[in-house]
Formats: C-alpha cells, sequence, structure tokens
C-alpha cells in the first residue's frame, strides 16, 4: 500500500513520460512503481492501471493510490480511475528517480513538478481532503475542485520555473546543492 500525490504540469502530450519511477532494467520492470503520463495525457500508474481520463495542459495536482479500497486515480479532488483490488506485487527497494522512467534512458517528463509527496500507506479520502486542502492554500492558482488554473499571478518564464522546481526537490529530499 502507498500513495504518491504531485503537483505538476505536462507541456507535451505525447509519449510515455514520467514524474517519479523506480523501473530499473536490471531486475524490477514488470514490478516496479511508476506514475506518468501516456497517449496524449492519460495517467500511467505502473503497466498495470490508466486513467480513463486526461489531465490537461494546465497545471494540476495528481494523486495515486493503491491501498485497501483498491487503485484510485485523481486530478484535483476529482476520481478519473479506480478498479478494486491493488496493484500485483511491487518491488519497492530499488532506488526511484524524478522526471523519467528508471534507468531505461527514455520516457523523459516534459512539464515541470512543483511537489512531490509519497506515503507509505493508501491514503483514505479524510487524509486526500486534508492534503488537497493544503496544497490549495500553498499554490493558490491552482484550483483542484475544477482541475483547471484560476486567473492569477503571471506567467514566469520556463528557465526559472524548471530551476525553482529542481531547487524544491532537492531541498525535499534532504540534498545539497552548490551554486558558483
Amino acid at each position: 500500500e502507498f500513495s504518491i500525490v504531485l503537483v505538476g504540469h505536462d507541456e507535451n502530450g505525447s509519449g510515455n513520460r514520467e514524474f517519479f519511477s523506480n523501473w530499473n532494467a536490471n531486475g524490477n520492470s514488470t514490478t516496479s512503481i511508476f506514475l506518468g503520463l501516456t497517449n496524449g495525457r492519460l495517467v500511467r500508474f505502473s503497466d498495470q492501471f490508466r486513467s480513463t481520463r486526461p489531465v490537461g495542459a494546465k497545471p494540476f495536482i495528481l494523486t495515486a493510490v493503491s491501498g485497501q479500497e483498491g487503485v484510485q486515480l485523481f486530478l484535483g479532488r476529482n476520481l478519473i480511475g479506480e478498479r478494486n483490488g491493488g496493484l500485483s506485487g511491487r518491488n519497492l527497494s530499488t532506488p526511484y528517480v524524478i522526471g523519467t522512467q528508471g534507468n531505461f534512458g527514455r520516457e523523459y517528463q516534459k512539464g515541470w513538478l512543483a511537489e512531490l509527496i509519497v506515503f507509505d500507506h493508501g491514503l483514505v479520502a479524510s487524509e486526500r481532503e486534508r492534503l488537497w486542502s493544503a496544497l490549495e492554500k500553498k499554490y493558490p492558482s491552482l484550483k483542484t475542485v475544477a482541475g483547471v488554473r484560476s486567473p492569477g499571478r503571471p506567467k514566469r518564464n520556463a528557465e526559472l520555473l524548471a530551476w525553482a522546481s529542481l531547487c524544491h526537490v532537492l531541498l525535499n529530499a534532504n540534498e545539497t546543492i552548490f551554486v558558483d
């Protein structure tokens, strides 16, 4: 059981693209976990489960839950895919990567990632609601109820957004970054 929650954006809309993965060609391919996009903007939560509704081109909160209630995918607060029963056995012990599918050397995310939160249990409804409320407060221009961005902050250039995303992810991972 586990859950993955992210705040992100997709600029491409084609091919397989991963936000988060522990896929590894040396022994963890069919039992890996990854969360990304495929076939336009359908959500792909491992090779076993895909959403029935695509994410849009605007920033979004994406939540993937594998728990006792089964598998659920949410775009904002909206359920976009579910099934009874969890994923088959997963190997969670291999290294994780952000922005690509493991050591595959392809399937790079084309967009930005502002927040990535991983839980060691399937989030229940009350936990999801609290988390979504906190993310809405933290990112006030992101409206999760409708899954669209409301008017608000001015657009920032892509280079600044990429730099901010990298710094945020590194700082959340307790990594050190040195700037010349």
